[in-house]
């Protein structure tokens, strides 16, 4: 198995994880974020995660957040993609 099939494998069990998490997630953006999965579109799934959250004025536990942040740091995506999450209460 080659280096970017562990990263695929490792990155759906993660988001995978982290949606499975959020159950106050409206099912239709869970849905949609699980679709992105589906198809190895991580980084799409990861942003939509991101802005369902901001959009429903959520913030996620400090330990969901640093994990939103490692995933987007695994996927070579700017910290700015961060940026809509409120902090934690």
């Amino acid at each position: 198995m080659t280096d970017l099939h562990q990263l695929w494998f490792a990155l759906d069990a993660r988001l995978s994880a982290l949606l499975q998490n959020l159950p106050w997630m409206p099912q239709a953006d869970r849905d949609a974020i699980r679709d992105y999965i589906d198809h190895n579109e991580f980084g799409l799934a990861l942003e939509l995660l991101i802005n369902t959250v901001a959009d429903l004025g959520q913030s996620l536990p400090d330990d969901q957040h640093l994990e939103v942040a490692e995933l987007a740091g695994l996927m070579g995506m700017p910290a700015s993609v961060l940026q809509p999450l409120k902090p934690s209460k």
